[in-house]
C-alpha cells in the first residue's frame, strides 16, 4: 500500500509541477526510491550531485515567463502559511464596518 500511495503523491506532485521542472520531479523521485531501497551511498552521492546541478541548469536558465509561473507556483506558500508558523494566534479583519467586505486585512 505505501508503494501505491508513494505513487499517487507523485502523480499528484507531477499534475502540480511546471513544464520545466518534470525532469527534477522525476529524478528526485528516483533519488527517494534509492534512499528506501537502501542503495549504496555512491550511487546516492552520484544522484545527489546530479540533481543539485540539474537544478542549478534549469532554474538559471528559465525564461522571463517562466519566472512569472513560479511567482504563481499553486504549491508555493501564500501569507497564511507564513503567518500560521510564526504567530499561535491571529486575528482577521475584514470589511469596512459600513458598507460592504473588502479584501483581507491579516494582523
Amino acid at each position: 500500500m505505501s508503494a501505491s500511495l508513494g505513487l499517487l503523491t507523485f502523480v499528484l506532485k507531477m499534475d502540480q509541477c511546471l513544464p520545466f521542472e518534470k525532469p527534477i520531479l522525476e529524478l528526485e523521485d528516483k533519488l527517494l526510491y534509492f534512499k528506501k531501497e537502501g542503495y549504496l551511498s555512491p550511487e546516492v552521492k552520484t544522484l545527489e550531485e546530479k540533481l543539485h546541478s540539474l537544478k542549478n541548469i534549469v532554474y538559471t536558465n528559465i525564461s522571463i515567463w517562466e519566472r512569472v509561473q513560479l511567482s504563481r507556483h499553486p504549491l508555493r506558500p501564500h501569507s497564511l502559511d507564513y503567518i500560521s508558523k510564526v504567530f499561535d494566534d491571529f486575528v482577521e479583519f475584514h470589511g469596512d464596518r459600513c458598507f460592504r467586505g473588502t479584501e483581507k486585512l491579516y494582523v
